[in-house]
């Protein structure tokens, strides 16, 4: 009787069925495992495949874009960035990737991302285009994606704006960085910003420093558009870095002078050449 029990139990099919199960799910993770190895394989292989052709390209980067555009046929593209996969990390460096990808023609642009997107995030794109049904894989679309992958749009927006009202130009930094970081601001912005002229082009004003804001308050006409507002500016620098100088001789030559000449009042029998010598500078820049 218990050899026909042992039967009948060794038998029972929801025992067969919990194995198989058990199985197909254990081989299910070696499966997605091995998967996931593969991509970060395949992903090596191009890179290395590629590398000759990425540092042509990179040297004809470097002569100009017009260079950079006219690529023969069957090259490995150009290394968006730097030579590392992309992954999501913050804005900046979102718009520099999209923006050196955008300098290719745009029937390249769609192949050039996928080339250097991270397994992660092509997953992730792949469901989305699976989500939604009517999804196309395109251009515009992976790169609204990408952007949603930085966090809450509007909490971005919101933060860009702040920083961008008290955006200042310091003092260790060129025009040209102050513009760029305005530019940087503006572009994670949006459209808000550019709905906003007179306002786009007061906060940039304001953000000025003070020797250049009184140049352009004494030009005859205030710019009109912030493309006008940077040209003035570029022209103008070089003459308030002139004046700057001469201020800062005329200043320490005369306070060489009051230094002398008190010198010359607390030792009136001493006077040495030096000091007489610096006592007339302070009449000289009078004239």
């Amino acid at each position: 009787m218990a050899a026909n029990g042992e039967a009948v139990k060794a038998d029972n099919p929801n025992d067969t069925d919990k194995e198989i199960e058990a199985f197909t799910a254990h081989n299910q993770e070696v499966i997605d495992c091995q998967q996931q190895q593969i991509r970060r394989v395949q992903q090596e292989i191009k890179y290395e495949e590629n590398k000759q052709e990425l540092e042509k390209l990179n040297a004809r980067l470097q002569e100009g874009p017009k260079a950079a555009t006219t690529m023969p046929e069957n090259n490995g593209g150009f290394t968006p960035g730097d030579e590392d996969i992309y992954r999501t990390k913050d804005y900046p460096h979102y718009r520099q990737y999209i923006h050196q990808i955008e300098q290719l023609p745009a029937e390249l642009r769609l192949e050039e991302l996928n080339r250097y997107l991270d397994y992660l995030l092509a997953d992730r794109w792949t469901a989305h285009c699976n989500e939604k049904k009517s999804m196309e894989d395109t251009w515009d679309n992976q790169k609204a994606f990408l952007e949603t992958q930085l966090g809450d749009h509007d909490n971005r927006v919101y933060n860009a704006w702040m920083d961008w009202m008290n955006c200042h130009k310091l003092g260790n930094k060129s025009d040209d960085e102050y513009l760029c970081r305005s530019d940087e601001l503006l572009a994670q912005i949006g459209d808000e910003a550019k709905d906003h002229h007179w306002i786009q082009l007061m906060i940039f004003f304001k953000g000025l420093d003070q020797a250049m804001k009184q140049k352009i308050h004494g030009h005859p006409v205030f710019p009109n558009s912030y493309e006008d507002l940077v040209t003035l500016m570029k022209k103008l620098r070089p003459s308030i870095g002139t004046e700057a100088y001469l201020q800062t001789t005329t200043t320490n030559t005369g306070s060489s002078g009051r230094t002398s000449a008190n010198v010359a009042k607390r030792n009136p029998r001493k006077p040495s050449m030096s000091v007489i010598t610096k006592l007339h500078y302070p009449e000289l820049s009078r004239d």
